[in-house]
């Protein structure tokens, strides 16, 4: 009797220990580990739990240094699993991982958040499991490693093209240059800049900031990097804007190709400025005196950098120093940084440009300078579609403008001191 009132203890404790562990299943998984870069690798994680979840994971974000992490389009779905002749639901995530260059990338361990009900109480639990940390790898195809900078794809189209009239130029107006590349099977982040910042003299560039466009077509990465620059012209002449190259690796074919867009050539009508260059034929007698003339300069320089070198050098770089703490110093790197239209630079310019003019005239009102770099700022980070280029011009204008009424201000304000100053010497 004691015998089968053991068995059947043994029994029904069998099913309490196999139903005993309630606890949430989350399982990762890695396809394979190593790709090209900007091509993805798919990372899975999968939550299972043995009743229901009142409200959806929270999965963690990976943000790698180096690598790109993107979610596909329903990255997020239902599974479920018979575990121990029990039916467990629960979602799967998945992840696209795109190396950005070539080399080994640890991706560290995650924490996903479940909550789920409890099988007895049906109320919610949650609890944090932490996935594994694990490696990917970026690697160049064979006969690729001469690509700099790296890209591949498989289709990729270039295009340039130009608005405004090439045959009416004349000094001053301006051309706008449009480049744009289209890719399939990469992301348009992974596009390398296209627009050469090229110094032909005559000729002023002024670049926009890029645009990307990224979407998906049939599971197929694709997306558009798109460039446009202003160039003024300075003076007349004949232009060529030298033709534009792209080099890349073809997914399909494993080879390296180049995408081309021809020049640009353009004239301009006016006056070309001519340096004329002056000749003169110089005798023996000429040219033995002007030697003579730089020898003695020569001998007159170095005895006078041997007595007077290190005190001048010091003068100079003392000067130099006072030259560099100066407000026109401050003023001067800050119109440099407007006409470069270099937001960040033009932000720590005028710091700088305040910090220095209000040390003599700690009464000025710098908020009219504020309004103009709140107005400059939302020009630079509205939606480009709502965004004219003169309305850009106009917020870049209105920072200079500002600035050098405040310092106009400012010379009125010190001149009137200095009289003060004078009249309280000499009383009348």
């Amino acid at each position: 009797m004691r015998h089968w009132l053991v068995l059947l203890l043994l029994t029904l404790a069998g099913p309490v220990l196999a139903q005993g562990d309630t606890s949430p299943i989350v399982r990762s998984s890695l396809e394979q580990n190593t790709a090209i870069p900007g091509q993805p690798l798919i990372y899975r994680i999968s939550v299972l739990v043995p009743t229901w979840l009142p409200s959806p994971p929270v999965f963690p974000s990976f943000e790698v240094p180096n690598v790109a992490v993107r979610l596909p389009s329903r990255a997020s779905g239902p599974i479920s699993e018979t575990i121990d002749g029990e039916t467990w639901s629960g979602v799967s995530r998945s992840y696209r991982l795109y190396p950005m260059a070539a080399g080994r990338f640890e991706i560290p361990a995650g924490l996903v958040k479940v909550t789920y009900a409890d099988p007895q109480t049906s109320q919610p639990v949650v609890v944090d499991v932490q996935t594994d940390a694990f490696e990917i790898i970026g690697q160049l195809p064979a006969g690729a490693d001469t690509l700099s900078p790296f890209l591949a794809a498989r289709t990729l189209t270039l295009d340039r093209t130009f608005d405004g009239v090439t045959d009416d130029l004349k000094a001053g107006d301006s051309l706008s240059i449009s480049t744009s590349v289209g890719v399939t099977g990469v992301l348009p982040m992974f596009v390398p800049p296209v627009t050469p910042d090229e110094g032909i003299s005559g000729l002023v560039f002024y670049p926009k900031e890029p645009v990307l466009e990224e979407g998906e077509n049939r599971g197929v990465i694709e997306g558009k990097r798109s460039e446009e620059v202003t160039v003024m012209v300075e003076n007349a002449g004949s232009y060529r804007i030298s033709e534009l190259s792209v080099s890349w690796y073809n997914l399909e074919s494993g080879k390296v190709e180049t995408s081309t867009v021809p020049a640009i050539e353009f004239d301009v009508a006016g006056v070309v400025p001519v340096n004329e260059a002056v000749s003169e034929s110089f005798s023996a007698r000429s040219l033995l005196a002007g030697m003579l003339v730089v020898m003695v300069v020569a001998v007159l320089f170095v005895f006078f950098i041997k007595a007077y070198g290190q005190p001048v050098l010091k003068w100079i770089k003392y000067r130099l120093k006072v030259y560099k703490l100066s407000e026109f110093h401050a003023y001067q790197t800050l119109k440099h940084s407007v006409r470069k239209r270099d937001y960040s630079g033009t932000l720590v310019a005028v710091s700088n440009w305040k910090d220095r003019i209000g040390r003599h005239c700690a009464s000025l009102d710098m908020t009219s300078v504020d309004d103009t770099l709140f107005a400059l700022g939302k020009s630079q980070f509205e939606n480009t579609t709502n965004r004219s280029s003169k309305q850009e011009i106009a917020a870049w204008n209105s920072v200079l403008n500002s600035v050098s009424k405040l310092r106009r201000q400012a010379d009125v304000e010190q001149r009137q001191r200095r009289r003060s100053s004078l009249k309280s010497l000499n009383p009348t």
